[in-house]
């Protein structure tokens, strides 16, 4: 992603979202967030390492959904 914002091809997110969003998939910060935070995920989402998974696969999701390719 970085490299395609670097390219002039992608837009739709910034540098600075993706090198936060380094940080929001860390397995420390994704611990915390399922153990403090009242998450809803799937019924079939059991286990901490397994709603880790889920959360860091939302929050990329999240994170990328508006961004475009350039055409040139």
């Amino acid at each position: 992603i970085k490299w395609g914002l670097n390219l002039g091809i992608l837009r739709g997110v910034k540098h600075a979202e993706v090198t936060a969003l380094l940080y929001r998939i860390q397995d420390a910060h994704l611990n915390f967030v399922v153990k403090t935070a009242n998450v809803q995920l799937e019924e079939d989402i059991t286990g901490d390492e397994k709603k880790m998974e889920r959360l860091r696969a939302i929050v990329i999701q999240e994170a990328f959904s508006g961004i475009e390719i350039i055409h040139g």
